[in-house]
């Protein structure tokens, strides 16, 4: 039986033991934070003298559509963090019209727009690439509102669309102008009751296709872009190393999700089709086109073109 100084011996060492390994662990969440910390100091001063215009860089956006017949009204939600102190901060452009023959794109009319927090202005100024004039949302802040520098906010910004539905999705689709987010950017879309989008591929082991939209996301144009990689929830006939492999390799690359349905929200609309595609480190250099079909619609080059394209627990 050890004696009474072993026993405080050994405790007295498993104290010392269990002190330094603790001590050992806050040093190293230390390093990390501190090492995250310079790391986006190091990136908003990068910003700030990378682009004179923004000076800021989008973490997360989320664009609404509620469409009606004769309009539609927009929510785009942001989070971001500015790199310097600023009451004036330059977003979106003015909503465009791309038809098929996208030689007539013309500018939305808008019947209001605002935003929270500030007041929600534009500004005009010329494109230096595409040699075009172009109209941006001005957000003005007062005194009080300012974004201080090295900090995240959120900002909110609504307009309504005082457009035909045939003009807006004519073709179907949703150009998401950069900057649309370092993380993530998500597009839900709700449709009138009598509209309906095309539905996937339905297959007897996965009934739930039957309200799932045919849906294609494209870094660039839809004709000349890279179409981006789909990521599906289900593991389907997939083996448990493989799918977990995918699942964990896909957290470091460019990826997106799709959901939809036929619903009835509870609201005035009633039952009608809707949508949402989740984008995961979204490409930051092109803009992005979200392309669906509708049913009753032309079929469009990318609902046409090889099934082989489009995911088989997508369509």
């Amino acid at each position: 039986m050890p004696s009474l100084e072993q026993i405080l011996e050994f405790l007295n060492g498993l104290y010392e033991y269990l002190h330094g390994t603790i001590a050992l662990i806050f040093i190293i969440v230390g390093i990390w934070v501190a090492y995250l910390h310079l790391k986006e100091l190091a990136l908003d001063y990068f910003e700030r003298f990378r682009d004179k215009e923004h000076r800021y860089r989008v973490r997360t956006t989320t664009v609404k559509d509620m469409m009606h017949e004769r309009w539609t009204q927009t929510a785009k939600l942001r989070r971001l963090r500015v790199s310097k102190t600023t009451n004036n901060l330059i977003l979106d452009p003015w909503p465009t019209i791309i038809p098929v023959d996208t030689d007539k794109e013309r500018s939305a009319k808008l019947a209001q727009f605002y935003s929270v927090p500030g007041r929600l202005g534009t500004q005009t100024q010329m494109n230096e690439e595409t040699m075009r004039i172009e109209t941006k949302f001005l957000l003005a802040l007062s005194r009080e509102e300012a974004f201080k520098g090295h900090r995240e906010y959120s900002t909110m910004l609504i307009y309504a669309l005082d457009e035909k539905l045939e003009d807006i999705l004519g073709p179907p689709e949703f150009v998401a102008a950069q900057p649309v987010g370092e993380e993530c950017f998500t597009y839900e879309v709700h449709l009138p009751p009598n509209r309906r989008f095309v539905r996937g591929k339905v297959t007897d082991d996965e009934p739930r296709r039957k309200e799932t939209p045919q849906i294609r996301v494209f870094k660039g144009s839809p004709k000349h872009g890279h179409e981006l990689r789909y990521e599906s929830d289900r593991r389907r006939d997939q083996n448990l190393v493989r799918w977990k492999l995918g699942r964990f390799v896909n957290r470091f690359r460019t990826r997106y999700h799709v959901d939809g349905d036929r619903t009835d929200f509870g609201d005035p609309r009633g039952v009608h089709d809707w949508f949402r595609v989740t984008i995961l480190k979204p490409p930051r250099d092109e803009d992005i086109h979200i392309c669906w079909c509708m049913e009753g619609d032309p079929v469009w080059d990318w609902c046409a073109g090889s099934h082989s394209h489009v995911p088989d627990n997508h369509r």
